[in-house]
């Protein structure tokens, strides 16, 4: 567009995008550990219904304390995807 080209050729377009990405990436990511904290609620009932009536037992399986530390290490994963995407340079 224009207005990327202005800021290309005035040096500033890697900061504005890299600022865009930032934002876009924590609303992101406010959403995704909103959605965990509510899956992992609704997780403690141990019993489910299904969209025919059937209740299913949906006991065991991995503990909140594993799923909590396997979350964060995604979350982790996704800030480094988002340092090396947002620490690229313009060729």
């Amino acid at each position: 567009t224009k207005f990327e080209s202005e800021m290309r050729a005035a040096g500033t377009y890697e900061a504005w995008k890299n600022k865009q990405i930032s934002a876009n990436f924590e609303i992101h990511m406010l959403a995704k550990k909103e959605e965990f904290k509510d899956w992992l609620k609704t997780r403690k009932s141990k019993k489910q219904i299904t969209e025919a009536g059937d209740i299913e037992d949906w006991s065991g399986g991995k503990s909140d304390e594993v799923l909590i530390e396997e979350f964060d290490i995604y979350i982790q994963e996704e800030i480094k995807k988002l340092n090396e995407i947002t620490s690229t340079k313009e060729n």
